[in-house]
């Protein structure tokens, strides 16, 4: 992993962390979830002004349907 790698970066930043018992998955810290909190409103801001409504989807499935 090298400098400019996203997770060196949040690392450094204090941003999240991953756990091997959760691959793939974060844990935000409070300044990153500050940050995604941000950029989460901004898009939402801008879909709505596009006309588009939120849905949300599960967030854990069964492995299998990713196999």
């Amino acid at each position: 992993m090298d400098d400019q790698d996203h997770r060196a970066i949040a690392n450094r930043m204090d941003l999240w962390h991953q756990q091997e018992e959760a691959a793939g998955m974060v844990f935000w810290h409070p300044r990153g979830f500050a940050l995604f909190r941000i950029v989460e409103e901004t898009i939402r801001a801008r879909m709505r002004g596009l006309g588009f409504r939120e849905i949300r989807t599960p967030m854990l499935l069964d492995r299998k349907l990713w196999e």
